[in-house]
C-alpha cells in the first residue's frame, strides 16, 4: 500500500490524502486549508478560497477566522449533530467540532480566540 498526500491547488487550500494498493485507489481524506502563516503565526486567509483561477470554494457560511459559536450556529441551523471537544496537545488545534459525517472543524488560536482554521473530511473505510 501505498500513501499520497498532497495539496492540489496552487493556493494550497486543497489537500487530499489517498491510499493506492494495486490497482485501486482509495481518498481517506479531503481538507481545506483556511489559514496562512505569512507573520510567522496562524490567521486568516484572506479573501475567497480558490482551488483554480477564478475557481472559489463556497461553504455556506463557514469561512476562515469564523468563531466557534458561529459554526455551532451554522451547524444548529443545518440540523447537523457535532461534538465539541478542546484540544490540549502540541498541535495548533485548540478547539475540534466533529461532526456525524466524519468531517471535523479544526479551530486554532488566532487573533486571540479559537477561529476556523481547517474542515477535514474523511473516508468511512479503514486503511485496506
Amino acid at each position: 500500500m501505498v500513501t499520497f498526500d498532497s495539496l492540489l491547488d496552487y493556493h494550497g487550500n486543497i489537500q487530499v490524502a489517498i491510499w493506492v494498493r494495486g490497482e485501486q485507489v482509495m481518498v481517506r481524506r479531503v481538507g481545506v486549508r483556511m489559514w496562512s502563516a505569512t507573520t510567522g503565526l496562524p490567521e486568516p486567509k484572506q479573501g475567497k478560497l480558490k482551488y483554480a483561477p477564478r475557481r472559489y470554494v463556497n461553504f455556506d457560511g463557514f469561512k476562515p477566522g469564523l468563531s466557534v459559536n458561529e459554526a455551532k450556529a451554522l451547524l444548529a441551523r443545518a440540523s447537523i449533530t457535532f461534538t465539541e471537544t478542546s484540544v490540549a496537545d502540541a498541535s495548533e488545534t485548540v478547539v475540534l467540532l466533529e461532526l456525524s459525517n466524519n468531517t471535523e472543524l479544526h479551530f486554532f488560536l488566532m487573533e486571540g480566540r479559537p477561529s476556523l482554521a481547517e474542515i477535514q473530511a474523511y473516508s468511512e473505510h479503514e486503511a485496506p
